[in-house]
């Protein structure tokens, strides 16, 4: 049982029928910063999806035309986690441009 003051007194007031109140601030809520995603080989790679017809070489191309380095653990790992997902043509075309990347770089060299 709840209490409530009036004009003559305190006098009970029973649970259902007290009123709820809602309370309204004017502040303006600041929203969270967004996480601003790493642009990574692996994201642009993975973002082509399960299209098997979509090849993923222009983006390895275009990634090192950026001059973005890239190791060869990296796309072990790319080309492993696409065979687990069943997009083994993806994976080949980055063993495949690896292989092709490699003999072009050996070349050069000597």
């Amino acid at each position: 049982m709840k209490l409530a003051f009036s004009s003559n007194g305190f006098k009970a007031l029973s649970s259902s029928r007290i009123c709820g109140v809602m309370f309204y601030s004017t502040e303006t809520q600041t929203s969270k910063p967004k996480k601003v995603k790493k642009d990574t080989l692996y994201s642009r790679i993975f973002k082509v999806g399960y299209d098997q017809n979509v090849s993923v070489v222009p983006i390895l191309v275009q990634w090192a035309k950026d001059g973005k380095d890239f190791k060869k653990e990296e796309l072990i790992t790319i080309a492993r986690n696409l065979k687990e997902s069943r997009r083994l043509k993806h994976a080949y075309q980055i063993s495949q441009w690896k292989v092709e990347d490699m003999e072009i770089v050996a070349l050069t060299f000597s």
